[in-house]
């Protein structure tokens, strides 16, 4: 994101055009989920995240070699398709592997890990712009695709336990068939799941949008340089990693403490949903703090002081609140997909 404006100039057109590249890749990571996470219930965990990345690196390499503007637009949205795999599936391998009472911590490490790439990638993104051209951003990516890739392949297990009479039921031969495993999507019907999304999703494209506009707002308003702006990324970084660990702790101890005051009763899934009590709050508050201050003119530490505000908050909830046996896949990270296609709404009404 800070090379918004470097890849502005060297395409020769305008910022909205170039703002549109990260439309398009966050709108498909919000589809290609629907499809990675069923597809990871029939044939495994480890195959969807073993051909996902081998795609991803060769496509993040033509983004390297791009010389039009269209090529990049394209290979762009293929990124977002390959590189929402992991997002998606992550969240069922932790499901598969921990205990109820432990995702919450589970759940917390994984957001901390999705988080922390966002968090210096911008920082180290505006250096490299500034000193060794925007096309490293893209080959050093390039790079630690391949390294993962194969970690994938000679290092990680499957995780996905599937009884026989799963594993040996019939495989679907229509396109009828296979829809039939979109079906989570009905949980959008539940006014309990789709009232939980609804903000955590608006504040996802908050987010979003801010770290879109923040390199040139301080670009323009205080005068900072490529390298320089990078820096400003690691505040919202800070709150997300800072968020994604309180809310993992506070999870699993409030849902320990319950399980013993009420032992011999059924245990609310609503426990799941205390942290958010606090990180939406914080959403709307830290967003207006950053306007304001930016538009009163503020010194340049101020805004981020809202900005850090804003991304106190966790978005992986309702992974650990559905029942399992409301829709095996929702695991996978529908809720996850349920955010970025809000935000692609609330990105094009701002």
């Amino acid at each position: 994101m800070p090379a918004t404006q470097v890849l502005q100039e060297y395409f020769d057109t305008d910022l909205t055009v170039i703002n549109a590249t990260i439309a398009l890749f966050v709108l498909s990571m919000a589809i290609a989920p629907l499809f990675w996470a069923p597809l990871s219930e029939r044939i495994g965990r480890k195959p969807v995240l073993v051909v996902s990345m081998a795609f991803y690196t060769v496509v993040t390499i033509i983004c390297a070699i791009s010389k039009n503007l269209a090529l990049f637009f394209i290979m762009r949205i293929l990124q977002g398709i390959f590189s929402s795999a992991a997002s998606s599936v992550g969240g069922g391998a932790a499901a598969d592997l921990f205990f109820p009472h432990e995702r919450g911590r589970a759940m917390g490490s994984l957001t901390l890990a999705t988080v922390l790439g966002p968090a210096f990638s911008p920082l180290l993104g505006g250096y490299i712009t500034q000193s060794l051209g925007w096309r490293w951003i893209f080959y050093i990516s390039t790079i630690i695709g391949g390294v993962v890739l194969l970690a994938d392949i000679f290092l990680m297990r499957e995780t996905l336990y599937r009884p026989q009479q799963f594993a040996d039921r019939e495989k679907p031969k229509t396109i009828k068939s296979w829809l039939q495993y979109l079906k989570g999507l009905r949980l959008l019907s539940r006014l309990d799941v789709f009232l939980m999304s609804l903000p955590t999703s608006l504040g996802f494209g908050w987010f979003y949008f801010l770290v879109t506009i923040l390199s040139p707002t301080y670009n323009d308003i205080h005068h900072f340089s490529t390298g320089s702006t990078g820096l400003l990324y690691l505040t919202g970084g800070l709150g997300n990693v800072l968020g994604a660990f309180i809310a993992g702790q506070v999870s699993d101890r409030v849902y320990i403490y319950i399980r013993k005051k009420y032992s011999n009763r059924q245990i609310s899934k609503e426990a799941r949903l205390i942290p958010f009590y606090v990180g939406i709050p914080l959403i709307v508050i830290g967003y207006l703090f950053y306007g304001w201050f930016i538009y009163a003119r503020f010194h340049w530490f101020v805004p981020l002081i809202g900005y850090f505000m804003g991304t106190l908050r966790n978005k992986r909830k309702v992974i650990l609140y559905i029942p399992k046996e409301e829709m095996i896949m929702f695991k996978n990270g529908l809720n996850i997909i349920l955010i970025y296609l809000l935000f692609l709404s609330n990105a094009i009404i701002l």
